[in-house]
């Protein structure tokens, strides 16, 4: 991929991609479907990686797509176009922040961005379902997967224990059960 396209890519992504990291999926998801270099396999391991990795989600998942797409070169240039809209962004609203948090039309158009935020973190969730289950597994591995997917959701939902604990012991089960 052309590296000057591959930073409007992702500057593009930095604008748009409003709530944080799992907001950059389905601007991924696009990029996926542009690129003939990457799959959703690929896309699917960013994500899983992102996710166990420290730092930003969105900052990681940016760094390892660039560097599928562009090598070194790739994955700084994506990191520094996904992050520098929200440098821009960030320090000017920040200056007429405090004059401006009671105006009605500051608070609607805040409003407006969590509502959009909710659509993609939506849409993300749906996607990673999907992806989840159109492996090359089997039906029963499959059912194992959901599963494992349903009694995680359980357990987060009713102790809420450490990101860490959940990853690292779903990877384990994954080897366990060879999944």
């Amino acid at each position: 991929m052309n590296l000057l396209l591959l930073f409007g890519q992702f500057v593009y992504i930095g604008i748009l991609a409003f709530g944080g990291g799992m907001a950059v999926i389905p601007f991924l998801q696009e990029l996926v479907n542009q690129s003939p270099v990457i799959t959703q396999q690929d896309l699917s391991n960013v994500i899983a990686l992102s996710q166990m990795t420290p730092g930003a989600i969105g900052v990681n998942m940016a760094t390892y797509t660039g560097f599928i797409l562009g090598g070194f070169t790739g994955s700084f240039l994506a990191t520094f176009a996904l992050i520098l809209p929200s440098i821009i962004i960030v320090s000017l609203v920040s200056r007429y922040w405090q004059n401006k948090k009671e105006n009605p039309i500051f608070n609607s158009i805040f409003n407006g961005a969590k509502a959009s935020v909710a659509g993609l973190l939506v849409s993300t969730f749906f996607f990673l379902i999907c992806a989840l289950f159109q492996t090359e597994k089997s039906m029963t591995d499959n059912f194992k997967i959901g599963g494992l997917f349903l009694m995680l959701a359980l357990i987060v939902f009713k102790y809420k224990p450490s990101p860490m604990l959940y990853i690292l012991g779903m990877g384990f089960i994954g080897i366990l059960f060879q999944l």
